[in-house]
């Protein structure tokens, strides 16, 4: 089953839903009950949608209430299953199991970028020309795949390894690291990206048959995407890639995030709850959460490093309005950089989720909050997420 099928069920409950009848009457109370092969028809479809997405408490009540109707609060059922269709549809993207394709798993593929600018690879990001990006010496079944660069083709580009490479007239080593970001424009491809080792040149040269890089290429600027496992080949030089990455924590004063989180102590509870849904969804280093990096938080000018990372590496930045949220001090130092992205108009990277009706200077009746009483912590992530997929 696809999306398309769940969205088909999700259109036809309209038409199911005139197969509703009154029951009762003569003193006995009256029901609106459904029943009928056509609605009975319809449930299985869900199941068979249902059974086959990833499991959480969701898609759990969903098959719980396709078994719900007894005739005393089928009406009530029935509104209850097609808001959970609609929230799993919402959501696609995590819920359905993308089938593996061709190439295999992020392993079996990495990033070759080659450039001939002699500092391209000496801060933590470059520009690309579109015309350079995953569009020549990479294979055509890749290409289809990866190169409109969508958030889907994005994320999965960002969990493959990547070597960062100069033109060969340069006489410079190369680097071995990761992707963190990739923005589209009209022009160009801004990568930002991660070193977290060094590739000698002689090395890089050893290694041209089984990395699958042609001649040419060490002669021009371009991105391709290779089938060749980079973790395998690499241990020929003693490099253990996916020990470096696991070990070695992101740097906070360079670092990328998609989402960052500010909220006062007393919400904390609520807020990691939050944090650890959407770390099922999203990877746990696109997230910033103060208490994933505690370490490199003890520091001086602590603050002006948080301000940095809400005004200029996240994609998106998520209050948690409260009473005491007025209240605290470094609320407040946050809120400031929060308040110049409203000034800029850059609304759509900010969102609200009101947990009181606590005032916050800066907030007004007019602006839209998501009532944080109202869902639970997964519901809250999905939305997080949903609005993620928008900034794509």
């Amino acid at each position: 089953m696809s999306e398309e099928a769940l969205k088909e069920l999700i259109d036809r409950s309209a038409v199911v839903k005139k197969y509703f009848r009154v029951t009762g009457g003569n003193g006995i109370p009256s029901f609106n009950t459904i029943s009928g092969e056509e609605f009975q028809k319809w449930l299985a479809e869900i199941k068979a949608v249902i059974v086959k997405l990833k499991s959480d408490s969701l898609t759990k009540s969903t098959l719980d209430l396709t078994n719900s109707f007894n005739g005393w609060s089928d009406e009530t059922n029935f509104e209850k299953l097609t808001a959970s269709l609609k929230a799993i549809y919402k959501n696609q993207d995590y819920y359905f199991i993308k089938e593996k394709s061709a190439m295999g798993n992020n392993a079996e593929i990495y990033n070759l970028l080659i450039s001939g600018d002699e500092n391209a690879w000496e801060s933590n990001s470059v520009i690309y020309d579109l015309g350079r990006c995953i569009v020549e010496y990479t294979d055509k079944d890749i290409i289809d795949k990866f190169a409109k660069l969508g958030r889907d083709e994005i994320n999965e580009i960002k969990k493959a390894p990547c070597i960062f490479a100069y033109e060969d007239y340069l006489e410079k080593d190369a680097s071995i690291g990761y992707i963190t970001d990739i923005v589209v424009r009209q022009v160009g491809v801004k990568i930002t990206f991660e070193k977290v080792e060094v590739l000698s040149s002689e090395n890089l040269h050893k290694l041209q048959f089984e990395l699958d890089i042609k001649d040419w290429e060490f002669n021009r600027t371009h991105w391709a995407i290779k089938k060749v496992n980079l973790y395998k080949e690499l241990q020929s030089l003693g490099i253990n890639l996916k020990a470096i990455k696991t070990n070695r924590p992101i740097d906070i004063t360079k670092h990328f995030f998609d989402v960052s989180f500010t909220f006062a102590g007393e919400s904390r509870d609520i807020v990691e709850q939050v944090v650890k849904e959407l770390e099922k969804i999203i990877e746990k280093n696109n997230i910033f959460y103060d208490n994933n990096y505690i370490s490199q938080l003890a520091r001086p000018s602590l603050d002006t490093l948080i301000q940095d990372i809400y005004r200029n590496r996240s994609k998106l930045i998520v209050v948690f309005l409260c009473e005491k949220y007025q209240e605290k001090k470094w609320c407040g130092l946050e809120f400031r950089a929060i308040r110049e992205m409203i000034m800029e108009k850059e609304i759509t990277k900010i969102m609200y989720i009101r947990l009181d009706a606590g005032h916050v200077d800066g907030v007004f009746q007019t602006d839209g909050y998501i009532d944080g009483t109202k869902f639970t912590p997964q519901q809250l992530a999905n939305f997080v997420n949903e609005r993620l997929n928008l900034l794509a």
